[in-house]
């Protein structure tokens, strides 16, 4: 008589012991979760749910761009690009076909103090870090004004640099980014 085949096991993943972990698996097979469960128990570590629903961001006259050059952007391209990176997160939990080149890796800056070169940096780095899942590296954004809404086509700066220093800070706080 034959001898059967050796029998082959497969090595599941092991399931996520938090909140992050599970946010990170589904970040990965790109499934938007749709989590609004604020400070009540969660079923994997019965602790408060890690995020609430996003803050409203309102932007107008935006043109869909992933493609940017750090070193040559312009206010408008800028504008653009930052309001495609705020929608693709928020609406679609999940950040691809992005083309940044010349972006400086930058997690600082000073809102009342930055130019629009920075702010092409701090950009690429963000959507780096969120393609990634890094939070291992802090963000330091300091004078920020709390601004989540901007017209593409009519801005300042200062302005981009106040809704940039905003998206960091709610990104913080859901655990998407140091």
């Amino acid at each position: 008589m034959a001898s059967a085949p050796p029998i082959r096991t497969i090595p599941l993943p092991q399931p996520p012991k938090s909140d992050a972990e599970l946010l990170a698996w589904a970040r990965r097979l790109m499934i938007a979760l749709p989590i609004a469960l604020a400070n009540t128990p969660t079923p994997i570590t019965g602790g408060p749910a890690p995020t609430t629903p996003w803050p409203a961001y309102t932007i107008t006259n935006r043109t869909a761009d992933r493609v940017i050059d750090a070193d040559s952007t312009t206010i408008d391209e800028f504008a653009d690009v930052m309001g495609t990176v705020i929608r693709d997160e928020i609406d679609i939990a999940t950040l691809s076909g992005y083309t940044y080149s010349n972006a400086g890796t930058d997690r600082s800056y000073d809102a009342n103090s930055t130019t629009l070169d920075e702010l092409a940096d701090i950009l690429g780095t963000v959507v780096a870090d969120l393609i990634a899942l890094n939070t291992a590296n802090p963000y330091t954004v300091s004078n920020i004004s709390v601004d989540r809404s901007y017209d593409a086509d009519s801005t300042s700066v200062d302005e981009l640099a106040d809704v940039l220093g905003s998206f960091i800070t709610d990104c913080q706080s859901r655990g998407l980014l140091g």
